[in-house]
């Protein structure tokens, strides 16, 4: 692995990842868009876009695509639990527990895909409270590895 040499390269680069073997990693000086600088622009040869400001407040910044697969967005209009979360990555699914649900688990991951997540709620024993009770960690989707964490 390589990084960046903060005494040579863009102040954005500082302490990056340039090379991990052969593939090289780029990002967004300070040159360019201000509200991307130090994003990763590329993982050659994928590339990487984001939403701008001017688009919804809730998901400003944040990838819209990496390469040809999109990540959409819960927007500003959408449940306070879940604004500005992912909503999908590519074809595959993301839900979340509404503010309506058990405040121990509102906001948190509903399921991906097909496959649920339950956590336990504010009746169960307190230590326990929102902590996953059945669901896989790890999961893989159309070639992409989600974790989840509580």
């Amino acid at each position: 692995m390589k990084l960046y040499d903060p005494a040579t390269d863009n102040e954005a680069f500082s302490g990056k990842v340039k090379y991990i073997g052969r593939t090289a990693f780029t990002y967004y000086s300070s040159a360019e868009n201000e509200m991307w600088k130090g994003k990763l622009k590329s993982i050659v040869p994928l590339l990487f876009d984001y939403y701008a400001s001017y688009e919804d407040e809730a998901f400003s910044g944040n990838i819209k695509n990496a390469g040809t697969l999109l990540f959409t967005y819960f927007s500003s209009f959408n449940d306070e639990a879940f604004k500005g979360k992912i909503k999908s990555v590519g074809t595959t699914a993301i839900t979340y527990y509404t503010s309506f649900d058990d405040r121990a688990f509102k906001g948190k991951i509903k399921s991906i895909d097909r496959q649920p997540f339950v956590y336990y709620s504010s009746y169960d024993r307190r230590e326990y409270s929102g902590s996953l009770k059945t669901g896989y960690r790890t999961l893989y989707f159309n070639g992409i590895k989600y974790f989840v964490v509580n």
